[in-house]
């Protein structure tokens, strides 16, 4: 029998099915006013959630209206220019799971992207151990053979760490066995069983590992030699939390996306993939109103019917009304500042849930362009042997390597690279190479850099102190990935550009600089996120979409969120369906 836990998490998987094939009603054809009703549904931010649910609601009819605070979409999906070089905000790679395809093909923008693979579904580097897992056998991106690649990383661990081939043999078939039960929960005729107590018969491993950490999978296994469990867990940064801590079927499930189907980067760059939202949302009939920022949500009646906004930098503001509000901003946000206090005491259990849940980690970005004419031969040599995107690490244990990146400190944690060029050619200047030096942050350490950041408008004349740890973190990731990986790096740096946890808030409004919404803990991942509500708030007409929300951060899900408001305000009656 389940526990408690289990069966409200299982429940909750249910939707999930239905969403994958769900397909969306149109619109009904109706004589459009300029009145209240103008808009179907407001959307609130531009991130992948916010473009994705207006992309959808557009593509079938509906009139949507996203209002964005920044001057162009995207919120983390985007990028920008610096003397020359292109610089990616957050992607660094996508899978190739049928999965990935089917959504884009729901939002209007499979065939306006390419998907280029990157050199392998894995990179890393730790202290004297190299290590590259190659691509899955692929015709092309969607197309893979999955179980293939799980048997090849299978056979080369258990060449590296014999005395624990069996337990890997094992640990493999437990992971083929999940990603099998996945494919067939959210095949046509799949999901939740009417009788739950069926569940296990029919998903027999992903039920045998729903209430387990990582780690204690591993201890399932007796898979105890450091080196590999850091191997087997090496991926965690791109889920925010250690495998002490990260569900284990959420782990073995998004990274076998990677090493079943294929690690991929979006041809230019995930500005690529706002934009075509964008475009989608834009000829489709909806509108994306750039440089405004919501400041309230309109209640009437206990009901989301609008909200006001002013434009970047002007107090006046003007008010926008809807059959919905659809809220991609960060969900603390929006119930802790954009609704009226008056509506807030009918909120407790509710609000109690956002005030618990915690923020996930930030991270902090050094970009750089390279000019190669300086190089004297040893940075290339070095270069040609490191993959399109790889993990630097300072060691084996992931539980240290958090709470190194929880302080923000690179010599304690991992660091990632991604070397654009190596992806696609031609990306930089010629003679030049673009770096994204990536590592995950807490946000503690710049609380006390807070006031002034946000209070002191000169760039750095009274934000001394900020940018004196700016520059020194910057300096020592720069030294890092030197040390470890590229010598003579420093030598040719011709555009250093970097952000931090507090650049976060400033371009995204997302507490504490989060990159992946609420932590992706036991209680609050995947399919349990505010799983009480799920998309729906108590506030009749008010969704949630991001990664705040179900199903969580990353950018395949936080696009299925968008997905999700729209089926729940279809279900709820609130859009006109034909």
């Amino acid at each position: 029998m389940f526990s408690r836990r289990e069966f409200l998490r299982i429940s909750a998987m249910a939707s999930a099915a239905a969403l994958v094939n769900w397909q969306c009603p149109s619109a009904l054809a109706r004589e459009r006013k300029k009145d209240r009703d103008e808009y179907d549904a407001i959307i609130i931010g531009s991130g992948l959630g916010g473009l994705s649910c207006a992309a959808l609601l557009a593509k079938q009819g509906f009139r949507p209206l996203v209002i964005e605070k920044n001057s162009k979409p995207g919120g983390y999906a985007t990028s920008f220019e610096r003397q020359g070089f292109t610089c990616e905000a957050s992607l660094h790679g996508v899978s190739g799971m049928p999965l990935s395809q089917q959504v884009l093909g729901q939002l209007g923008v499979a065939d306006k992207l390419t998907f280029v693979p990157h050199d392998f579904s894995w990179s890393s580097r730790y202290p004297g151990l190299p290590l590259d897992f190659s691509q899955p056998p692929r015709d092309q991106f969607g197309q893979a053979d999955a179980n293939q690649a799980l048997v090849n990383a299978s056979q080369a661990l258990a060449a590296m760490f014999p005395s624990e081939a069996t337990g890997i043999g094992e640990y493999m078939q437990c992971w083929a066995g999940l990603l099998s039960d996945i494919n067939k929960f959210y095949a046509p005729g799949g999901g939740m069983p009417d009788d739950p107590s069926q569940f296990p018969v029919l998903y027999p491993v992903w039920s045998r590992i729903i209430d387990k950490t990582l780690d204690q999978l591993f201890e399932v296994y007796a898979l105890t030699t450091p080196a590999l469990t850091a191997i087997l867990g090496q991926s965690w940064p791109y889920y925010g939390l250690p495998p002490s801590q990260l569900p284990a079927w959420l782990y073995l499930w998004f990274t076998g996306m990677y090493y079943g189907y294929g690690k991929f980067y979006i041809e230019g760059t995930s500005s690529s993939l706002s934009d075509a939202l964008a475009e989608t949302i834009k000829t489709a009939g909806g509108k994306i109103l750039l440089k405004n920022e919501v400041s309230e949500i309109i209640i009437e009646d206990g009901r989301a019917v609008g909200v006001k906004a002013n434009k970047t930098g002007h107090r006046r503001y003007k008010t926008y009304y809807a059959r919905a509000v659809v809220s991609n901003a960060a969900v603390p946000l929006t119930f802790g500042k954009l609704l009226p206090e008056s509506v807030k005491n009918d909120l407790g259990e509710y609000l109690d849930n956002v005030a618990t849940g915690q923020p996930s980690t930030s991270h902090f970005n050094v970009w750089l362009g390279l000019d190669l004419s300086k190089d004297n031969g040893t940075f290339m040599e070095y270069y040609e042997q490191l993959g399109s995107d790889s993990m630097l690490y300072y060691g084996f244990n992931h539980d240290d390597a958090y709470d190194g990146l929880l302080q923000c400190d690179p010599e304690r944690t991992g660091v990632g690279v991604l070397a654009h060029d190596k992806i696609l050619p031609g990306y930089s200047p010629d003679g030049h190479l673009t770096l994204t030096l990536t590592m995950l942050s807490g946000y503690e350490p710049w609380k006390e850099f807070e006031e002034d950041y946000f209070t002191n408008r000169h760039p750095r004349r009274r934000k001394k102190e900020y940018y004196k740890e700016k520059d020194r973190i910057t300096e020592q990731i720069i030294s890092f990935v030197e040390e470890r990986a590229l010598p003579g790096l420093s030598d040719l740096i011709v555009m250093q550009e970097a952000s931090t946890p507090l650049t976060n808030v400033r371009f995204t409004n997302n507490t504490q600089g989060s990159i992946y919404g609420y932590d992706q803990t036991m209680d609050n991942s995947g399919f349990t996120r505010l799983a009480k509500f799920g998309q729906r708030t108590p506030i009749d007409g008010l969704y949630l979409a991001g990664a705040w929300s179900y199903p969580g951060g990353g950018f395949e899900p936080v696009m299925l969120s968008g997905i999700e408001a729209v089926k729940c305000m279809v279900e709820d009656g609130v859009l006109p369906i034909s």
